[in-house]
């Protein structure tokens, strides 16, 4: 079939404009959502019969854990995902060390603790390396505990907002920023749960916002604020169950 100048001219058009709507898409556009369900009975992440859709999860994917899931992740643990994702009152802990990074290019929402939901990070390190403007959202009443582990955010656009908890134990990892930033919320609560050496920053921001609780609950050497010199601000309350707060500053007042 033989073709006219001006048609073979709009079928080079519209081919180029295919290319150029697929090199457009991110992985975001092809997320498919992966829902736990331990159909397999064992608590391995690569096992297809834990996730409905059946499959191991992808690396682009969207991972969820419903209500009423208590699970502890010991066997496999993913270098990506899109989006993770715990419902109601689910319970979940990753038991495993290394990096998994969580790579949101197109808005939305990358770690998301609903309700009273828990996350708890043995040793593991989710690296939120958004691209474009997204959020994580540690809801009121759920709770993110850094446990050897902890949340970094190197996405420049991201940001973390806490109206709930986040429990440190120990030197953890905690929540450390590269780039991008984290907000507090009135009726937030910083807990810290063993001996913790922490810069004002970030994690404990200066001033500390009024109505956001900073809570020490632990035996031994306490928590240090190990800042630069000068008085630190704490608009809100602050509750030492046991233990001891202080700074690398004697005398300098809070």
């Amino acid at each position: 079939m033989s073709t006219t100048p001006r048609t073979h001219t709009n079928l080079i058009r519209l081919f180029l404009l295919v290319i150029l709507a697929t090199a457009t898409m991110t992985s975001t556009s092809w997320a498919v959502p992966k829902t736990w369900n331990a159909g397999s009975g064992t608590f391995a992440w690569n096992v297809a019969g834990n996730w409905s859709p059946a499959g191991v999860p992808a690396g682009g994917d969207d991972i969820i854990f419903p209500s009423g899931v208590n699970v502890i992740i010991n066997a496999f643990m993913p270098a990506g995902m899109n989006t993770l994702t715990l419902v109601g009152n689910a319970q979940v802990e990753f038991l495993m060390g290394g990096t998994t990074n969580i790579t949101t290019n197109v808005g939305g929402t990358a770690l998301d603790l609903q309700s009273t939901s828990i996350l708890k990070l043995s040793g593991r390190i989710l690296n939120i390396n958004s691209l474009t403007p997204t959020n994580s959202v540690i809801a009121a009443g759920a709770t993110l505990i850094a446990n050897g582990g902890g949340v970094q955010i190197s996405g420049s656009a991201h940001t973390l907002t806490v109206n709930g908890i986040f429990q440190r134990n120990n030197n953890a990892v905690g929540l450390t920023v590269g780039a991008g930033s984290i907000t507090y919320v009135a009726g937030a609560k910083l807990l810290y749960t063993g001996a913790v050496s922490i810069a004002t920053g970030q994690e404990l921001p200066d001033p500390l916002p009024a109505n956001v609780t900073l809570e020490v609950n632990m035996l031994g050497a306490g928590v240090v604020i190990t800042s630069p010199p000068g008085a630190r601000t704490i608009n809100g309350p602050v509750v030492i169950t046991q233990g001891l707060l202080k700074t690398n500053n004697p005398g300098v007042p809070f």
